[in-house]
């Protein structure tokens, strides 16, 4: 296996699906390989994370910060697929030789819908092909910031996407890497960025004067999913339909994405979650828990709460 994979960057087109499958047995990322692209992916991500609180202090930072991020989102998801085979990266797929030029990040993410269990959410793929064609025009100095909101959200959707994406399916709490003062800032200019947030959490905090329980949305990372009971509630920020549930392993009630929207999402809360991943056992009983979960959730109730 060629080395340096941790440096693939590039495209391709997609072929037959028997041929691929055939071709694709046991060509697999090496555990060190995979360590290796990650640790690439969370410096360059703690990069843009810094550039990006610094937006307005230069223009440049906020360059800096689309071309770190969208590094991290290639070299992420490259680290996710490679896992699954080799040759998914790769241009030409069918080429039985390795190579060490590889697809494009619109390519990748195809085949992760095509050959894996796990695809980001169409706004998502559509928020990263933004991000790229600002990388593209900035490396080819026709960069103009012409519209500074819409980049900052673009910025800030595509970050807290890869931080659900990394944390669920390579085991990598990404905001746990930043200095605290970071998180602070990014969080201070995410709420600049969309005054709405402090406008549902207040409106979360009078459910919880209620007596109602407030929990952080495993997607946006707000506190505003408003539950009592296990459940089947809604996040008040980014409306995406939610359970409130028992962990499958220590019952105690805790919060997933529906699994419509996350097909690999396991109900553990995150301690038994951690546990499972450091034991490695999570891919062994698989299967077993998401038809326990399936079974589960179709029984919840629906609870709505209105602002």
């Amino acid at each position: 296996m060629p080395g340096n994979w941790h440096e693939w960057l590039r495209p391709l087109p997609v072929m037959d699906f028997l041929f691929k499958k055939n071709l694709m047995r046991n060509n697999k990322l090496t555990k060190d390989e995979t360590k290796e692209i990650t640790k690439n992916a969370v410096t360059s991500f703690m990069h843009g994370i810094q550039h990006l609180v610094q937006y307005k202090d230069e223009e440049r930072n906020t360059k800096f910060a689309i071309l770190h991020v969208f590094n991290a989102v290639e070299l992420f998801v490259k680290a996710y697929l490679g896992q699954e085979n080799v040759y998914l990266l790769q241009e030409k797929i069918d080429d039985k030789k390795l190579s060490d030029k590889t697809a494009s990040i619109m390519v990748l993410l195809e085949r992760m819908r095509k050959f894996s269990e796990v695809s980001f959410e169409k706004m998502l793929e559509e928020k990263i092909n933004n991000l790229r064609d600002m990388r593209n025009n900035i490396e080819h100095k026709r960069f103009v910031l012409k519209d500074s909101l819409k980049t900052m959200k673009t910025l800030f959707d595509v970050i807290y996407g890869l931080v659900y994406f990394t944390k669920t399916h390579l085991y990598q709490e990404l905001l746990e890497c930043c200095d605290n003062k970071i998180i602070d800032e990014l969080n201070m200019v995410r709420e600049e960025i969309f005054p709405e947030i402090s406008d549902i959490l207040e409106k979360a905090n009078k459910f919880r004067q209620k007596g109602i329980r407030i929990a952080k949305c495993p997607r946006c990372l707000i506190e505003t999913v408003p539950f009592e009971t296990e459940s089947i509630v809604g996040c008040l920020y980014c409306k995406r339909t939610i359970v409130a549930g028992q962990c499958y392993q220590c019952k105690k009630i805790s919060i997933w994405p529906y699994p419509e929207e996350e097909k690999g999402e396991l109900l553990l809360c995150d301690e038994c979650f951690t546990h499972t991943v450091n034991e490695e056992c999570g891919e062994i009983e698989k299967d077993y828990y998401i038809k326990e979960r399936d079974k589960y959730i179709s029984n919840l109730p629906k609870k709505s709460y209105k602002l």
